[in-house]
């Protein structure tokens, strides 16, 4: 199967503000804007020069929250009344901003990098926001999903901030004040690494000028260095029950695994080889899968969730069962001792096929497909290379990562409804 990138090739330059810009021409409906700034909710320290600085939890979420406050309106006002959507989302490693329209493309970009390089941090909009960030956390905090994905990171991780929602905390949010936000912002929103990114039907030579002639009022760039997150290799709990009110019971069972390396791109396909690994033993269409339904031990099949931040890989899968420790031993029986009914050369060779078929479709979204170029350009791989990369993998590379992990990487959690015995 062949990638198939962009049409055009990139046009890139440098501002005078230190932001880097590519400009992309490409005859879709509507242009796309995306503005990245290299800070996510992971990042919990950084140095620049010979300094160190903390990062408080949530403080990445707080500034997106704070960037859209101008002096004497909100910016989302301003973004409606030119025809454009605007939005905005922090995860692990970057904040984003984008615009997406298909009129007013240059005023909104412009914009844009009014509403980014400028700040209307006060006490009482600070104040405000965190009512307005608490209501947000409070949303997800009694849901039995979110229950269930914390118990296992608190089994797994001693301090990793993966841990912990990228909103952070009702406690953390509370010491969040304006002047952290400013020193923030001053670090990172100058950013030698921030990118600009615009795609779509453009006038290519006018965007260039109009952004080469833009008047920004940051005039030095900085280069903050994010210091890494050390975790423990060893899990913190090999199982635990919980009780709660619940209509059905739930099996969780999760890994963790260090790896020594920071190399993206081995951290990048080793990702794959867990996500591979795992689906080819317990994904829907296995003989695991509906051996345990004739059992009824499960409901449904297991929802997965994987994470790979700072060399700490973490897996997760969890299904609805009242049957959950009879189930815990029909996993490890498939994990260490299968028979290879499930992990076979052929399953994989599927496998593998119908992911870069999903790569691929990922891409038919424009939207989708700017956002996966920025964020793998910020960890220093090309779009062209995460799909190389997932097209280099081999049935041997996964049957030789599963020697790799150990008994004492698993834990267990079961949560039994108030009525179920063991």
């Amino acid at each position: 199967m062949k990638f198939n990138g962009f049409n055009d090739k990139p046009v890139k330059f440098k501002l005078k503000n230190g932001l880097n810009v590519e400009l992309i021409y490409a005859p879709t409906l509507q242009t796309y804007v995306e503005y990245d700034v290299p800070l996510g909710s992971i990042h919990t320290s950084y140095k620049i020069g010979n300094k160190t600085y903390p990062l408080k939890p949530g403080i990445a979420h707080f500034l997106e929250h704070m960037m859209y406050m101008m002096k004497d309106h909100d910016a989302f006002e301003h973004f409606h009344k030119l025809g454009v959507i605007a939005n905005a989302m922090t995860t692990y490693r970057q904040t984003t901003y984008g615009v997406i329209g298909h009129k007013n493309m240059l005023e909104a970009t412009l914009y844009l990098l009014e509403m980014l390089e400028t700040t209307n941090f006060t006490g009482e909009r600070v104040q405000a926001e965190k009512s307005i960030i608490n209501e947000e956390i409070a949303m997800y905090d009694d849901e039995i999903d979110t229950i269930v994905q914390k118990k296992m990171f608190d089994q797994l991780i001693y301090e990793h901030p993966i841990k912990y929602e990228i909103t952070g905390r009702k406690s953390e949010i509370s010491n969040i004040s304006a002047k952290d936000l400013q020193r923030v912002f001053d670090h990172f929103y100058t950013s030698d690494k921030r990118q600009l990114l615009i795609l779509g039907p453009i006038d290519v030579e006018q965007f260039k000028h109009a952004l080469l002639n833009y008047k920004s009022p940051i005039t030095a760039t900085k280069h903050p260095l994010i210091l890494d997150n050390e975790e423990p290799k060893n899990i913190k709990s090999t199982e635990e029950i919980y009780h709660l009110k619940m209509n059905v019971g739930v099996f969780n069972m999760g890994i963790k695994h260090i790896l020594d390396t920071k190399d993206e791109k081995i951290l990048f396909k080793t990702e794959l080889y867990m996500l591979f690994l795992m689906r080819l033993l317990y994904d829907t269409s296995t003989n695991f899968q509906e051996h345990m339904s004739d059992l009824k031990l499960m409901i449904d099949g297991f929802n997965f969730n994987l994470i790979l931040e700072d060399e700490t890989l973490i897996f997760m899968m969890d299904v609805e069962s009242d049957h959950s420790f009879d189930l815990k031993e029909h996993v490890l029986e498939q994990f260490f001792n299968t028979d290879d009914k499930d992990l076979t050369k052929e399953a994989f060779i599927a496998l593998k096929k119908a992911y870069l078929g999903h790569f691929m479709m990922a891409l038919d979204d424009i939207e989708n497909r700017l956002f996966l170029y920025g964020k793998y350009q910020l960890n220093g791989i090309s779009l062209e290379e995460a799909f190389t990369l997932l097209d280099e993998i081999t049935y041997e590379d996964i049957l030789n990562f599963k020697s790799s992990i150990t008994k004492d990487m698993f834990s267990f959690s079961h949560f039994i409804k108030n009525d179920q015995n063991r």
